[in-house]
C-alpha cells in the first residue's frame, strides 16, 4: 500500500513539473481599463505599454498595469520605440505623441488623417502611415510628407534598415522604400493586410483578412496558410525565431520550424495588437480591454498545440504560341504544366493579366487554356497566376512581341473576307516556305507591300490588272498547295 501510494506521489509530481516546462497557455493580466486595447510594445519584461480607444494608455511594470495621462482623447492606434527613451504613438486625427522624460507631449504631424503604423531607427528618423496612402517622415519636433504611390489605406509598417521598409494595407497593398523612393510590390493577394514584421530583409511576414499569410523572402512574396479564414490583425516575434499572430475571435497561432500552430488564447474577443520581449515572454491585447501574457522558452521541445501542416504553393508554368506577332495575331496561354505537391492539376485554377497592369483580365477557372490579342504594337508581358484549394498562389510570367500591322496587297485586292486569302497562306507556308527561293520571294513580299499597296491605291488600273492576274493563277497555286500535304 505504502508502495503504491509513493509511486502515485512520484507520478503526480513529474506531471506537474511536465506541465510546468512544456504547458503553452496564455493567461490573463488584470487590466485597468474596459476600452477597446489596439497595441502592445514594450523594452522589456518590466517596462510594457498599452493603446487604445478614448487616449487609453497603460503602463506595466512586471508586477502591475496602470493607467497613464495621455494628453488625448483620441484613438490611440500603435505604439513602437527604437529604445526606451524614444517612443512615439500613432493615433487618430493625426495624432502623434513622444515620450519625453515622464510626460507625453504631441507632435506636429500637419495632418488630419488617422494614422496607423509605426516604425523608424532612431528619434530623428521616425515613419507613420496611415488613411488615403499617407506616408509621414518625423523628428521629435517635425513631420514632412513623403511621396507615396497609392492612396489605400496603409495600416502597418515595418523596416530592416532605413533604405529597406516596408508597408502594409488595404486590398492586399504593399509598398517596400529604398532609401529613395515608394514603390508598389505584387502582394498577389486582394484581402486587406493589417500587420508587417520581418526578422531580417530575407524573412518578412505579412498578415490579413481572411486567415492570410504572407512571407518575403527577398525577392518575392509567397502565401502561406495556418488552416483557418478568420482574420489575423497583429504579427510579431524573436528573431529565435519564436513568431506570433493573433486576431479574430482571440485565435492565436505560433509560427515555428517553418510550421504554424493554433495556440489556446482562452478568450473569444479580438485580439489587435501583440508584442514579443527579448526574453521571449509574450503579450496580447483587445477588445474589452483584455491583456494576456505567454512565455515560452526558445529550447522548448514538447507542445501541447495543435499542429497545422504547411500547405505549399503551387508552381506556375505556361507556355504561348506564338511569341511574337502583329495586331491581328491570336495568342494562345496553356497553363497545364503548372503543378502543386498536395494537389492534383485538375483542382487548380488560373487567371491572367494580359499587360501586367496589376488588374486581371480573367477570372480564376480551372481551365488552364486562353487566347488573346493586342490592338497595339509592343512588347507585353502576360502573367499568369495559379491557386491551390487552400488558397496559395504562385506566379509565372512570359512576354509576347507584337508588329504593327503591314498593309497587305492580298487583302488590298480580295478584301479581308474572302476565303481565297487563306489558300495564300497556306501556299506561303506549305510552298514557299519550304525552300530557300520561296523564302526569298516571301521576303521581298512583305519588304515591298506598302510600297505596292501605295501604288495601287494611286493608280487603280494596275489593281485592275493585278486582280485580274491573281485570279489566273489561283487554281495553279492551289493544285500547287494540295500537292504538298
Amino acid at each position: 500500500m505504502k508502495k503504491s501510494l509513493f509511486f502515485l506521489m512520484i507520478t503526480f509530481i513529474l506531471l506537474f513539473t511536465a506541465g510546468g516546462l512544456y504547458a503553452q497557455e496564455w493567461t490573463g493580466m488584470k487590466s485597468p481599463t474596459k476600452e477597446v486595447l489596439k497595441d502592445v510594445w514594450g523594452t522589456s519584461d518590466t517596462s510594457i505599454y498599452a493603446v487604445g480607444f478614448a487616449g487609453t494608455l497603460l503602463f506595466d511594470n512586471g508586477t502591475t498595469w496602470k493607467e497613464l495621462d495621455s494628453g488625448t482623447a483620441n484613438t490611440l492606434n500603435r505604439i513602437w520605440g527604437p529604445a526606451n527613451d524614444s517612443i512615439f504613438i500613432a493615433g487618430n486625427d493625426g495624432t502623434i505623441l513622444k515620450k519625453n522624460e515622464s510626460a507625453w507631449q504631441p507632435v506636429p504631424s500637419d495632418t488630419s488623417v488617422n494614422l496607423y503604423g509605426i516604425w523608424g531607427t532612431s528619434f530623428s528618423e521616425m515613419f507613420f502611415v496611415g488613411e488615403k496612402g499617407i506616408i509621414k517622415q518625423c523628428n521629435e519636433s517635425s513631420c514632412s510628407s513623403m511621396l507615396s504611390p497609392v492612396s489605400d489605406t496603409l495600416l502597418d509598417i515595418w523596416g530592416s534598415a532605413a533604405d529597406d521598409i516596408f508597408t502594409v494595407g488595404e486590398k492586399g497593398v504593399i509598398l517596400h522604400f529604398d532609401g529613395s523612393d515608394w514603390t508598389v510590390q505584387e502582394s498577389f493577394v486582394e484581402d486587406d493586410l493589417y500587420s508587417i514584421w520581418g526578422t531580417s530583409a530575407t524573412n518578412v511576414f505579412a498578415v490579413g483578412k481572411n486567415g492570410t499569410l504572407l512571407i518575403y523572402n527577398g525577392e518575392t512574396w509567397t502565401k502561406q496558410s495556418a488552416g483557418t479564414k478568420k482574420d489575423f490583425w497583429d504579427i510579431e516575434g524573436t528573431t529565435a525565431p519564436n513568431i506570433f499572430t493573433a486576431g479574430e475571435d482571440g485565435i492565436i497561432y505560433n509560427y515555428r520550424s517553418n510550421t504554424w500552430m493554433k495556440m489556446e488564447s482562452g478568450v473569444s474577443k479580438l485580439l489587435q495588437g501583440l508584442w514579443v520581449s527579448p526574453s521571449n515572454e509574450a503579450y496580447a491585447v483587445g477588445n474589452d480591454g483584455i491583456i494576456l501574457r505567454y512565455f515560452s522558452p526558445v529550447s522548448e521541445t514538447t507542445t501541447t498545440t495543435t499542429s497545422v501542416p504547411t500547405n505549399t504553393a503551387p508552381t506556375a508554368l505556361f507556355s504561348v504560341d506564338p511569341i511574337s506577332g502583329n495586331t491581328r495575331t491570336e495568342f494562345s496561354v496553356d497553363a497545364s504544366a503548372s503543378t502543386d505537391a498536395e494537389d492534383s492539376s485538375d483542382s487548380l485554377e488560373v487567371r491572367w493579366d494580359w499587360e501586367n497592369d496589376g488588374t486581371w483580365d480573367t477570372q480564376y477557372s480551372p481551365t488552364k487554356t486562353a487566347t488573346t490579342t493586342y490592338a497595339e504594337p509592343g512588347t507585353y508581358t502576360i502573367i499568369l497566376q495559379v491557386k491551390d484549394p487552400e488558397a496559395l498562389t504562385n506566379t509565372a510570367s512570359q512576354q509576347v512581341t507584337v508588329a504593327p500591322l503591314l498593309p497587305c496587297p492580298a487583302i488590298e485586292l480580295l478584301g479581308e473576307a474572302d476565303p481565297c486569302l487563306e489558300t495564300l497562306r497556306q501556299f506561303r507556308d506549305r510552298v514557299l516556305a519550304q525552300n530557300k527561293t520561296g523564302k526569298a520571294l516571301i521576303k521581298l513580299y512583305y519588304a515591298q507591300s506598302a510600297a505596292i499597296v501605295d501604288l495601287m491605291d494611286t493608280y487603280p488600273a494596275v489593281t485592275s490588272i493585278a486582280k485580274t492576274i491573281l485570279e489566273t493563277v489561283l487554281p495553279v497555286i492551289e493544285k500547287l498547295t494540295a500537292d504538298s500535304r
